[in-house]
C-alpha cells in the first residue's frame, strides 16, 4: 500500500524543484530569487516567460 501510494506521488512531483522555483518568482518577497545562481535564476525567468 505505502509503495502505491508513493509511486502515485512520484509520478506528481516529477520536476518539485522548478515547480517551487517558479513559486518564488512570482511571489514578491522572492522575486529576486537571492539563493539561486545565476544560471538558474536565468533559466527559471525565461521558463516563465516560456509558460506565460
Amino acid at each position: 500500500m505505502k509503495n502505491e501510494i508513493k509511486k502515485n506521488l512520484s509520478t506528481r512531483y516529477v520536476n518539485q524543484t522548478a515547480m517551487l522555483h517558479a513559486a518564488s518568482a512570482v511571489d514578491p518577497r522572492f522575486k529576486a530569487l537571492p539563493f539561486l545562481g545565476e544560471e538558474e535564476r536565468e533559466h527559471t525567468f525565461s521558463r516563465l516567460q516560456a509558460e506565460a
